[in-house]
C-alpha cells in the first residue's frame, strides 16, 4: 500500500509539472502520512528525507537540503501527534500535515531566504493538499485494500 502511495504521489508530481507549473502541491503528503500511520518512525523519517532529496533535486530556487530538512522535521513533529490523531483518515492527517509542513517551510525559507507570503501557503494549501489526498490518494488504496483483502471460504 505504500508503494501504491509513492506511485501515485510521483504521477501526480510529473502531472502537476506538466499541466500545471505555477501550482505547487505538497503531492508525498499522502505517502508521508500513510508511512507514519502504517511504518516505524525511522521509515518514515528515511522516506521523508528521500522525498525532501527528490524535491532539492528538482528545485532550483532553495539552497541545497532544505526541502528535506523541512520534510524530516515535519514528519518528526507530525509523528509525535501520532498517537492523537490515531485513526483519522488520511485527507484530515494530510491537512495536519500540510499544515506542519508549512509552518516549517515558513521558518525554514524566512531565515535562509526571501520572505514567503504566510496566509496563502498556511491557510488554503493545506486544505488544497487533503482535498487532492482524498480525490487522488484515497479511491485507490480503498480499491487497492477491497481488492487484496483475504477471500472468505465459501461452501
Amino acid at each position: 500500500m505504500i508503494l501504491l502511495s509513492l506511485v501515485l504521489s510521483l504521477l501526480a508530481l510529473i502531472a502537476g509539472q506538466i499541466f500545471f507549473p505555477g501550482f505547487h502541491l505538497l503531492v508525498f503528503a499522502p505517502f508521508c502520512v500513510l508511512a507514519i500511520q502504517t511504518k516505524t518512525r525511522g521509515f518514515s523519517l528515511w522516506a521523508a528525507a528521500l522525498v525532501g532529496l527528490l524535491y532539492d533535486c528538482l528545485s532550483s530556487s532553495a539552497h541545497f537540503g532544505l526541502f528535506s530538512l523541512c520534510y524530516v522535521l515535519t514528519t518528526l513533529l507530525a509523528s509525535l501527534l501520532k498517537r492523537r490523531f490515531f485513526g483519522i483518515h488520511l485527507p484530515l492527517f494530510t491537512v495536519t500535515f500540510s499544515m506542519i509542513y508549512a509552518l516549517a517551510h515558513l521558518a525554514l525559507f524566512q531565515t535562509f531566504l526571501s520572505p514567503l507570503a504566510f496566509a496563502s501557503s498556511f491557510l488554503i494549501m493545506p486544505l488544497v493538499d487533503g482535498l487532492y489526498a482524498f480525490f487522488w490518494h484515497s479511491p485507490a488504496l480503498v480499491l487497492y485494500t477491497r481488492f487484496n483483502a483475504s477471500p472468505r471460504h465459501r461452501y
